[in-house]
């Protein structure tokens, strides 16, 4: 028997879908890239960015595919335009000193590509090792040129093709820190502290919320949080990234680069004093939690002498203790247990984070594979699909195996019905991605500023612009 097709149900058109009264195919009918929205965002990035950067990555991804149509010169725009505009701001912004990676998007039909169908993390193993300012290599992650670090089941996968549709990541850390304001309480407390938080480089997210980034002194790290500093306020600091614009968020809405202050437009302000103190200060506070990892003094045991519950498997993680991927899943299956696997994940996933990051090991590993969002993330909606079945059962236990690099031995773990978690046996956490490499053809290309983008473009862009072969 052949492999079964599973169908995805067709979402419903964008509330602002454009008219398709044009010759040429029409885009799907829930295509986010035929949107108001996102003509909007076209126009505004062309203008901002300039007409060279857009037309020197339009001509850099035709060049390496059979996309025979030029940017703007298709009667409907999709991924391609979406993707030579994430491929110049990830240019422009390596070329104001920011690490980027390619992240994982949103197709023509409008859904997510990534695991938990989501279009904010970034493709393939070790993205951490990825993120880089070497234009050369931006060029051939957007290209699909090359391959992935191996992934936690030994394997190497192309790069995504460049006809895969990309959003933008920043990666934080080093000096770059990056205060996220989610909701009506992020922004509030942003507002209460506006005097206080100098003018920088800032975005608005596909949600609503803003993004600020500052550079730390040389020798400060700042770890990230989530929630701690303020209720809606985030961190991301070692280990973070963010979603940049002008990605697609899941909502149809772009992130978009505050007028006059993208990273190609200005410059990143010192972190203030006060931010550096609050933001240490909650990572000191998570440190402080875990004060008896060593000796095992806060250890949780039942009665048979087995460690349980969400904070004690936290207490696990490391080399010398239980290792990393066992304890890590075996803590975000005692999470969704007892807070349902419907809960929210932002605040134990940063928990987590934390735990790795400070956790005791050998090779730095910690850092390079398990503390980074594609594993972290997997592994989190392994855990909450396996509560999410087993809710409905009555099962004992739990037994959770050595770690998938069999860093603690042979043991395993059984936890009784003081740790409600089912019987279970953790399966490794897989990079999904897929993507092949794509050939090159060496066409010409040009950059048409009307069509789908608007002959308005003509006065502030150009109407043509036409860019000869590499």
């Amino acid at each position: 028997m052949g492999n079964v097709v599973q169908m995805r149900p067709p979402l419903p058109a964008p509330h602002d879908r454009l008219p398709t009264d044009r010759v040429g195919k029409a885009p799907p009918q829930s295509s986010p890239y035929w949107t108001e929205r996102a003509e909007i965002q076209r126009k505004a990035m062309i203008e901002r960015l300039g007409v060279d950067r857009v037309a020197e990555a339009a001509k850099l991804l035709h060049s390496t595919g059979e996309h025979h149509v030029h940017f703007g010169q298709a009667a409907y725009a999709s991924v391609f335009e979406h993707n030579c505009l994430t491929l110049a701001t990830a240019l422009a912004c390596a070329e104001a000193g920011l690490r980027v990676v390619d992240l994982h998007g949103m197709d023509a039909h409008g859904y997510a590509t990534g695991t938990r169908q989501s279009s904010k993390i970034p493709r393939g193993a070790a993205w951490q090792l990825r993120a880089t300012n070497d234009r050369a290599e931006i060029i051939r992650s957007w290209q699909g040129k090359g391959k992935y670090p191996v992934n936690n089941a030994g394997e190497r996968h192309h790069f995504a093709s460049r006809n895969q549709p990309r959003n933008l990541g920043i990666a934080t850390g080093g000096d770059i820190v990056v205060v996220d304001f989610d909701g009506e309480v992020g922004l509030a407390w942003l507002a209460a502290h506006a005097t206080e938080l100098p003018d920088t480089v800032q975005q608005t997210t596909g949600s609503g919320g803003r993004h600020k980034l500052y550079r730390l002194p040389m020798g400060v790290t700042i770890h990230n949080t989530a929630s701690q500093i303020a209720p809606g306020v985030d961190i991301r600091g070692d280990g973070g990234q963010i979603v940049a614009g002008p990605s697609l968020h899941a909502t149809g809405n772009f992130y978009i680069w505050d007028e006059g202050v993208a990273p190609w437009e200005r410059e990143i302000a010192d972190a203030p004093a006060f931010l550096i103190e609050e933001a240490q200060a909650v990572s000191k506070k998570s440190s402080s939690k875990k004060a008896g990892k060593a000796t095992g003094t806060n250890w949780k045991r039942d009665g048979n002498g087995d460690v349980f519950g969400f904070e004690a498997y936290l207490e696990t993680i490391g080399d010398g203790a239980k290792g990393f991927d066992a304890p890590i899943y075996a803590a975000a299956c005692a999470w969704f247990s007892a807070n349902g696997s419907d809960s929210d994940d932002a605040e134990m996933i940063e928990e987590l984070r934390t735990a790795i990051l400070e956790a005791p090991c050998d090779d730095g590993r910690n850092e390079s594979r398990y503390a980074t969002d594609a594993y972290l993330f997997d592994r989190v909606e392994q855990a909450r699909n396996f509560i999410a079945d087993s809710e409905d059962q009555d099962d004992d236990g739990l037994d959770i195996p050595a770690d998938a690099d069999s860093e603690a031995g042979s043991t395993s773990w059984t936890s009784h019905k003081s740790d409600p978690m089912p019987k279970h046996k953790s399966p490794e956490a897989k990079d999904t991605e897929d993507g092949e490499s794509a050939s090159a053809d060496g066409s010409a290309v040009e950059l048409d500023i009307t069509g789908p983008l608007g002959d308005d473009m003509d006065e502030a862009c150009g109407a043509w612009m036409s860019v000869s072969k590499l």
